[in-house]
């Protein structure tokens, strides 16, 4: 797509769709499959569902993004954020993987990118592990593994907890991957993670690889369910 377009109260059968450039309007509709958005491209989603279809990829990716009131599931990756990502007031849950894919999946994900916030959103990754190691890694994934990270906002959302997932959320610090300490200005705050039946919201944890002396990172009143504190 190369055009101002927009779609309204549709059903939307197209498995893989492109936004190149312009401007991509969604509201009041469901899509069955993807979309991309790249380039000069920019996308505003409010009031609907996508359906990945459970392809590889994300159901929203990967920059300028809009994604407000809507639900997105069945897909690897519910938003992929490189560029410029506002999701507010959505229900992104990931319940499905093809049997003996190793795909690793994440209701957000981003292996490198700038200004992403994320307000009042339910995140969750709920599926079984399978033969070839694929699974869920986490609710939030940030990974340094192709540029830095900087600007994330996380304020106000719901994590989901399953025992299927390592961690709930993974704040971007790694020195183990190409850009994992170049990291700045990663805000978590009035979040809420969910107690697991381990008590613990992920396998291992509710957070890991958050950085509390990285430039500009803040960590604060994140909180389980039952209103301890969750700390990085």
């Amino acid at each position: 797509m190369n055009a101002n377009v927009t779609i309204d109260a549709k059903l939307i059968k197209c498995s893989y769709l492109r936004v190149n450039s312009g401007l991509l309007t969604i509201t009041r509709s469901k899509l069955l499959g993807r979309i991309d958005v790249v380039g000069s491209g920019r996308l505003v989603l409010t009031d609907s569902e996508v359906d990945g279809l459970n392809q590889d990829g994300p159901a929203v990716g990967f920059g300028h993004v809009t994604v407000l009131r809507s639900h997105l599931h069945n897909s690897q990756h519910g938003v992929l954020c490189e560029d410029t990502c506002d999701v507010r007031d959505s229900y992104i849950h990931l319940d499905s993987i093809p049997s003996g894919s190793g795909r690793h999946m994440q209701a957000f994900l981003s292996n490198g990118g700038t200004d992403a916030t994320l307000v009042h959103n339910t995140l969750g990754c709920d599926v079984p592990i399978t033969q070839s190691d694929g699974g869920c890694t986490a609710d939030v994934a940030i990974f340094g593994d192709f540029s830095p990270n900087h600007r994330y906002t996380f304020d106000n959302n719901l994590f989901l907890a399953s025992t299927k997932l390592s961690y709930c959320a993974y704040g971007g610090t790694d020195p183990k991957k190409p850009y994992g300490t170049a990291v700045s200005n990663i805000v978590f705050r009035n979040n809420v993670f969910e107690r697991g039946t381990n008590g613990k919201c992920g396998l291992y944890g509710a957070t890991t690889s958050f950085d509390t002396t990285a430039p500009g990172n803040v960590w604060t009143n994140n909180r389980f369910t039952d209103g301890a504190a969750v700390n990085p």
